[in-house]
């Protein structure tokens, strides 16, 4: 394959939002990027709620059984 257009920022992009997918969370982001402001970091925030849905959930469970 060969991509001829692709920038560091891009990768450094793409990292921060495969991160934000997985779930990790934004301080672990900000370290990983070398943010120095959380506005910054708060992009990848809006990618993809499934990582909300999962904490509310484990969180519903474990309030269920106590």
């Amino acid at each position: 394959m060969n991509v001829s257009d692709i920038r560091m920022h891009d990768l450094r992009r793409t990292l921060g939002s495969y991160m934000a997918i997985s779930g990790a969370s934004l301080p672990m982001i900000a370290k990983a990027l070398n943010h120095k402001s959380h506005a910054s970091t708060a992009i990848y925030a809006r990618l993809s709620d499934d990582p909300v849905y999962n904490a509310i959930n484990v969180a519903a469970k474990f309030m269920d059984q106590k």
